[in-house]
């Protein structure tokens, strides 16, 4: 057993045992219990493991391991429980140990924003048009109130201009003075106290805003909050309202949307869990999100006649607003993830209900609900485990897929065809599942699957054996299992034995064992050899056994029938053509360009072939051509090439610039296997390219009509000199290259997937 994956169990323990002790003492805590309800005896054993944990944690010699516990000794949770200083600390200390402050960040507390904004700079910009209207109702909590401003003016960004509004239920405190006086707040005091609900009615009449964003004082609202809610109602006009992700401020899930059930009784989702866990983590529909955070647009809430009164003063208004939103509009009710909230909860109006005061609202309430939704509440809404429940609006069709990890679209060829293809099983209409096989979470890839497109990704974030009972759990429910790679439809394709109506799909992404003959051709090596043997193998048998084999070109569907295997179906690359501004014509362009992952050994051959044998010729006539060599991951072998006519510059997000600018595209592959990405990506430009037969593979592209073709260094340097000059064929094959590219839209791979589905 390496090392790296001994610290890494190491960390996996520590990670489940904290959450174990967090959720059992905080649960308990709310509920009323005492702080020191983690003295109880039955937290004994879970102690021991845990100052074991840390014992070992010592020893790993990692000064990063170590910063959690000097940050939290620094602070204390206990000013108002403990009187004594040395006793809160001592508390503090032993919390910190005991694993109870290991889910805290920085930016759950006040503190943080105290240090980054002082009292006298907190203020707001005035806007006329506001795109948001955010309404805080408050009545005392003077201090949450300035906290909760700060984390906006601190993690709210420019993209949305927005205003603030407080309104302020008759507070005795300092609420008043100040908050009032801060530059760009929109304060109205009522007249008498109102209660929450009719607070936020006033502040809805008072707002400017196209959207209105309902948010409690007791919050601190986290980098990407607002936006994130905004962009998810702008990107779909089936959506009434939008709510956030609720953590406590000691770090654990307080909601994740919000269950109901036929009695009107309601589950926050996820609650004492752990904030990263998979299945909290995607946007989905939900039957409400809580008004903590809430946005819709203003014209829904005129629409459904706003908050309806008889839920006075408060508990069951924000349920009620998202069922009129869902059953009175037939609008959608999403809980978006990227959305994060630390919220205190019960600040104002206490966390458990007793006699007379606020929260003895949510039971009487309750009743008012059920019977006004009570034709509703009878149809889906029985009581049943929590995980089904939260994924009643979930198609019950669904597809896994597997890839080795999350499809990085603008990094390379493969990923950018799966990520199209997950559009295109959306559009279907089914629900995705997607496991990336190494369970790294990468971004912005993971939050596009996850919040903007609402998959579902599966990681080992709980240990590989819960892994694999989750996904066996999964797969009884699976209509379509899709696996990519011959070594991973290996290692998954036992998932089919739990369902017996699942499909598997073996997604070659290319026949491995050609691009390996074709490498072994150019640099021959016994152990090459024998690796190409055993992956034929594997991918002729994998293929024979799977109810559909997708090959990505023709020739190797043919490769594959010559092999015996049958239920072959082509599903080749995806292309878009360009659709920006209009192209520049010939005489407006210069230079030369490549792209590809350098990760990928035939890139880089194709790089150096450029660099050391093709472009000198070229140089020798016409020195001024400059060859850009784009793309993900160059090694520092390829950068000590850079020079003035050779730039390197590495990733970049958006090429377009280069594809717009460029005069000609350059390609010359000499092994490799299925098609070509680079090909399409510049068809998708009408950029005309000068490639080899393994580059057009695949692709029914004519020599000089769209494409040009070269085979060795000497042809592949002349046609580069003949195109950058001939204005006549350049246009010709940018003119065809457009024709082409519509084989390889998306509309028609769809029908294809769903003759394949159905």
């Amino acid at each position: 057993m390496g090392k790296n994956i001994i610290t890494s169990w190491i960390d996996l323990q520590n990670e489940l045992l904290c959450l174990k002790i967090n959720s059992m003492y905080y649960k308990k805590v709310e509920a009323g219990r005492s702080i020191y309800y983690v003295f109880h005896p039955k937290f004994y054993p879970f102690l021991l493991l845990r100052l074991f944990v840390v014992f070992l944690n010592f020893f790993r010699f990692n000064s990063l391991l170590y910063q959690p516990y000097k940050i939290r000794s620094q602070k204390t949770f206990f000013s108002n429980q403990i009187k004594s200083s040395f006793l809160k600390n001592s508390f503090e200390f032993f919390f910190i140990f005991a694993g109870l402050r290991h889910f805290v960040k920085p930016s759950y507390e006040a503190d943080y924003y105290n240090q980054r904004i002082k009292d006298v700079d907190l203020s707001f910009s005035k806007t006329d048009k506001p795109i948001v209207s955010i309404i805080i109702p408050v009545f005392n909590q003077v201090e949450y109130t300035r906290t909760c401003l700060k984390s906006i003016a601190l993690n709210v960004s420019k993209k949305y201009e927005f205003e603030v509004i407080v309104i302020d239920d008759c507070s005795t405190d300092q609420t008043s003075e100040i908050i009032a006086s801060l530059h760009g707040i929109v304060y109205k005091r009522n007249s008498e106290n109102m209660g929450f609900l009719l607070s936020c009615v006033r502040g809805i009449e008072v707002s400017k805003g196209k959207y209105i964003c309902l948010l409690n004082n007791d919050t601190i609202v986290l980098n990407n909050w607002l936006e994130s809610l905004v962009e998810t109602i702008e990107d779909d006009p089936n959506v009434g309202c939008v709510g956030s992700k609720l953590i406590y401020p000691y770090g654990l899930l307080q909601e994740a949307g919000g269950i109901i059930y036929s009695d009107g009784s309601g589950v926050n989702y996820g609650k004492y869990q752990n904030i990263n866990y998979s299945k909290y983590n995607y946007k989905r529909n939900v039957d409400y999100c809580s008004g903590a955070s809430l946005l819709f647009k203003k014209e829904d809430y005129t629409t459904i006649g706003g908050l309806d009164k008889r839920f006075e003063p408060a508990y069951y208004e924000d349920t009620d607003l998202c069922f009129s939103f869902r059953h009175l509009l037939g609008k959608e009710v999403v809980y978006q993830p990227l959305s994060t909230v630390v919220h205190f909860e019960g600040v104002s109006s206490g966390k458990r209900a007793k006699k007379g005061n606020i929260k003895s609202y949510q039971d009487i309430n309750r009743i008012k609900f059920v019977e006004k939704w009570t034709s509703v509440l009878t149809e889906s809404f029985a009581k049943c485990n929590v995980d089904i429940a939260a994924k009643k609006y979930l198609s019950t069709k669904k597809i896994m897929i597997v890839d080795s990890y999350l499809p990085i679209y603008d990094r390379e060829s493969g990923s950018n065809r799966l990520f199209n293809l997950l559009k295109i099983f959306k559009n279907l209409g089914y629900h995705l599942i997607f496991i990336p096989h190494d369970s790294k979470i990468i971004e912005p890839y993971y939050s596009m699957l996850t919040s903007k497109m609402g998959i579902e990704v599966i990681t080992k974030e709980r240990g590989k054996f819960s892994f694999i009972q989750v996904l066996k759990t999964i797969s009884k429910e699976t209509n379509i299992l899709w696996i990519c790679r011959p070594n991973l439809n290996k290692k998954y394709n036992f998932l089919t034995r739990y369902n017996a109506k699942t499909k598997w799909i073996y997604d070659t992404i290319d026949l491995h064992y050609i691009r390996l003959l074709r490498e072994f051709k150019l640099f021959p090596k016994k152990k090459l050899g024998r690796k190409i043997n055993r992956i034929k193998r594997l991918e002729i048998s994998l293929a024979k056994r799977a109810d559909y084999t997708i090959a990505i070109t023709t020739i190797e569907a043919e490769t594959l029938a010559s092999e015996g295997v049958k239920n072959i179906e082509i599903i080749p690359n995806i292309h878009v053509p360009y659709q920006g501004k209009k192209l520049p014509s010939f005489s407006n362009r210069e230079n030369v360009c490549f792209i590809g992952g350098y990760n990928h050994k035939p890139n880089v051959d194709a790089a150096l072939w450029l660099i050391n044998e093709i472009m000198p010729l070229v140089w020798k006539i016409n020195p001024r051509i400059k060859l850009y060599l784009l793309g993900n991951k160059p090694s520092p072998a390829l950068l000590a090439y850079a020079n003035e006519n050779i730039i390197i510059p590495g990733f970049i997000e958006d090429v377009s610039e280069y594809f717009l600018t460029c005069k000609i595209f350059v390609a010359p592959l000499r092994y490799g296997a299925g098609m070509k990405g680079k090909i399409g990506q510049s068809l998708e430009y009408a950029l005309p390219i000068i490639t080899t037969d393994i580059g057009a593979e695949g692709m029914a592209l004519t020599h000089n009509e769209n494409i040009l073709i070269a085979n060795n260094a000497e042809d592949f340097a002349n046609n580069i000199l003949n195109l950058y000059e001939n204005e006549f064929l350049w246009d010709k094959i940018s003119k065809n290259s457009k024709q082409e590219l519509s084989n390889y839209e998306p509309q028609k791979i769809e029908q294809l997937l769903a003759k394949i589905f159905n």
